[in-house]
């Protein structure tokens, strides 16, 4: 349950960034909210790689007429124990000559209840840039609860925290 006082800071930090966002004098940014998790947690010196062709949201719509932009993302992913993962993901976009990119780190910690369930706690940092400019930054914090019903369907609940800046 969240507490008020967790409610209230993200309250303001959701103000905090529309106030910076319609302030900001970048372009139109672009993002990846896509959240890439391997079918199971990976275990001790596993890799997951992922890329994909996706679709971006812009934070300035109006300035490239186009709520959306075609990219191209890439995260790698390490296990360093069974209990601790960490991603690096890379998400980059080119139209008319302007080049907008992303770069966000996150890690994993897996607490299992069972063997067909656990929890996952995903922080995660991450910047983007146009034309290779830092352009601003955010946080995000999400938890995961998974449980299998059999061998080929589970179920998930997630819950984000988002805190962002525009430089």
């Amino acid at each position: 349950m969240m507490s008020l006082f967790t409610f209230r800071i993200a309250r303001v930090g959701y103000i905090l960034v529309l106030v910076l966002t319609m302030q900001s004098c970048s372009h139109s940014l672009v993002y990846s909210p896509a959240l890439n998790l391997p079918s199971k947690p990976l275990r001790q010196n596993e890799t997951d790689i992922h890329a994909a062709l996706e679709l971006f949201p812009e934070t300035r719509p109006s300035a490239n007429n186009s709520f959306t932009t075609l990219g191209f993302t890439s995260s790698l992913g390490y296990g360093f124990t069974d209990k601790f993962n960490m991603y690096g993901r890379l998400w980059i976009t080119a139209k008319s000559g302007m080049i907008r990119s992303g770069i966000s780190i996150n890690g994993q910690i897996i607490k299992r209840i069972d063997e067909d369930q656990y929890l996952t706690i995903l922080p995660r940092i991450g910047v983007v840039m146009d034309n290779n400019t830092l352009q601003g930054y955010g946080v995000s914090v999400s938890s995961i609860y998974t449980s299998k019903f059999t061998k080929k369907l589970a179920s998930m609940v997630v819950l984000d925290y988002y805190g962002a800046s525009i430089i």
